[in-house]
């Protein structure tokens, strides 16, 4: 099976707080992603993690206990080995799909172009805002963090399941919108030059 995430934030005490996460302690909410992660993912699994996997501290601590062969991806808080040299992005087709992920789009200067090649565009970065992302008024994402799948990985399947057709994506947002208006969340980002989207990310 293959399974995307992102956001863990292992060892990180004010992401309960920032994001309203119902754990009382880094611990408490460290244990309990890590028995969601291993009741679903088994040790032969592919995980795409798309960044955050932890807030400082030792690794060993976190990674080892973890099924499944993951691929990182490199997110903004992630300063320890074996995460901060990691890719920014991956572009990969999986069961037919042409997949971009990455942490978030603002870090990948070349996304403009890479989007265009891709037929599922997923990330992480937001947490708990939404499950998916209207970018610049015209890309739809799927948000992977761990806040808004009960803390645990989605399953690929699933993704292809509720990533809206590119012909039904218009009729596909009103309906959200109008039906469920907490699960998105427009961004329209600024005009910027990003020198790095491998050193940023």
């Amino acid at each position: 099976m293959i399974y995307f995430v992102s956001d863990y934030h292992f060892n990180h005490f004010n992401i309960i707080r920032y994001c309203n996460r119902p754990f009382k302690t880094s611990k408490e909410m460290d244990e309990k992603i890590i028995n969601n992660h291993n009741g679903i993912v088994h040790p032969d699994d592919e995980v795409y993690f798309l960044g955050d996997f932890q807030f400082g501290g030792d690794y060993a601590r976190y990674y080892p206990r973890m099924n499944g062969r993951f691929t990182f991806i490199q997110g903004n808080h992630d300063r320890v080995n074996p995460f901060r040299s990691r890719q920014g992005y991956l572009l990969k087709e999986i069961n037919g799909y042409k997949v971009l992920m990455c942490h978030w789009p603002k870090y990948i200067r070349e996304f403009n172009e890479l989007k265009k090649e891709a037929d599922i565009l997923i990330c992480g970065h937001i947490h708990e805002k939404g499950r998916f992302v209207i970018w610049n008024e015209s890309d739809i994402l799927i948000n992977v963090s761990v806040d808004v799948w009960n803390f645990s990985p989605i399953n690929f399947d699933e993704i292809t399941k509720i990533y809206p057709k590119k012909e039904n994506r218009e009729s596909w947002v009103l309906e959200i919108e109008t039906t469920y208006p907490h699960t998105i969340l427009r961004v329209s980002p600024p005009i910027q030059k990003i020198k790095s989207s491998y050193k940023k990310c």
